[in-house]
């Protein structure tokens, strides 16, 4: 089995996250306290700068931790298999749940060339159906908590 240089790099981190979902940048068996691969830098409200330290220009902050109101939505789409996609919107949930966005509702369109229905008999043997999920996020403080499993309206 050979690794990437992508994997290698991974390997060579501490595998801590922290709850926004910033990896450590220290090696794997460093002592002393984490140091998150992010900005320190904040906004006047304490919102924290998403760009990885030392970044050029200005800092820039994540949609969801952006000073919204109430009742406010952000749509979120994810390409890719179905699985693959509803992977990567559950992880984000549990991210996007810290900051008091739940999702409220989501779909799954596959690609173009899986809906015609040539093509999609002689791809279903070689691979997966890939296509787009959207989910949208709705701002409800009073709601946030765990985000809901795969399989959410």
């Amino acid at each position: 089995m050979t690794l990437s240089r992508f994997e290698i790099s991974d390997l060579m981190k501490c595998s801590s996250v922290d709850t926004e979902g910033f990896r450590c940048v220290r090696a794997p068996s460093h002592e002393g306290p984490h140091r998150w691969g992010r900005c320190d830098g904040t906004d006047p409200d304490g919102h924290r700068c998403i760009l990885p330290p030392s970044h050029p220009g200005e800092h820039s902050l994540a949609w969801f931790d952006r000073p919204t109101e109430l009742g406010a939505t952000h749509i979120v789409r994810y390409e890719g298999t179905e699985t693959g996609a509803s992977a990567r919107a559950d992880a984000d949930a549990h991210v996007y749940a810290a900051h008091n966005w739940v999702p409220v509702s989501q779909s799954f369109r596959t690609g173009l060339i899986w809906r015609w229905r040539p093509f999609a008999d002689a791809l279903a043997f070689l691979t997966a159906p890939k296509g787009a999920l959207t989910v949208v996020y709705a701002y409800r403080p009073s709601e946030a908590g765990p985000p809901v499993e795969s399989g959410w309206i």
